[in-house]
């Protein structure tokens, strides 16, 4: 019989069928995105999901659409930075994703509506065409992003560590933002 689990950094079980909110742990999101490159490695120099969210939730404003700029690929600590394509081409692992995704909101506690989405899509977008421009000595032609303008800022593209670092100390923060405000 298989099992559709895994064990993360922390020692939990992470049960792909039957998620539940004490199988997530900010130290494993943090771990395996720090460790994930984007765009499956095929840029000029390391750069993790990690150091992305971070520049994603810097580009948003309230500390609500931070929190879910920070997360919005948090999934992916459990399943990796698939393509985009490749999600297309086989949509079961979008709905993995998205199972995922709607167990860490609840986990997490992330503020989540229609209007954060929509800032943190675009700040996202920025970061894409940002990452394409800086990472990328042959630059690809999203003309689907088209009139999307760079980020005025340097990807500098971190060693693991130091974007877990980063990372944790930025959902830390937000939280604690959050808290204060609420």
């Amino acid at each position: 019989m298989k099992e559709y689990w895994i064990s993360t950094y922390t020692g939990k079980k992470f049960d792909y069928i039957e998620l539940a909110p004490e199988q997530f742990d900010i130290a494993d999101v943090a771990r395996a995105l720090s460790y994930i490159p984007r765009y499956c490695g095929q840029l000029d120099k390391f750069y993790s999901v990690a150091e992305h969210s971070v520049n994603v939730c810097s580009l948003v404003k309230t500390p609500r659409a931070k929190y879910w700029g920070l997360m919005h690929d948090a999934a992916e600590a459990y399943f990796g930075d698939v393509p985009s394509p490749f999600k297309w081409l086989v949509p079961q692992i979008k709905k993995v994703e998205n199972k995922i995704q709607e167990a860490m909101i609840k986990a997490f506690d992330i503020p989540y509506d229609k209007n954060i989405s929509a800032e943190v899509k675009k700040a996202d977008q920025t970061m894409l065409m940002t990452e394409n421009k800086q990472l990328r000595s042959n630059q690809v032609d999203w003309h689907y992003y088209e009139g999307i303008k760079e980020a005025n800022f340097k990807v500098v593209g971190l060693a693991s560590p130091e974007a877990e670092k980063l990372f944790l100390n930025t959902f830390h923060e937000i939280r604690k933002e959050i808290l204060i405000k609420v």
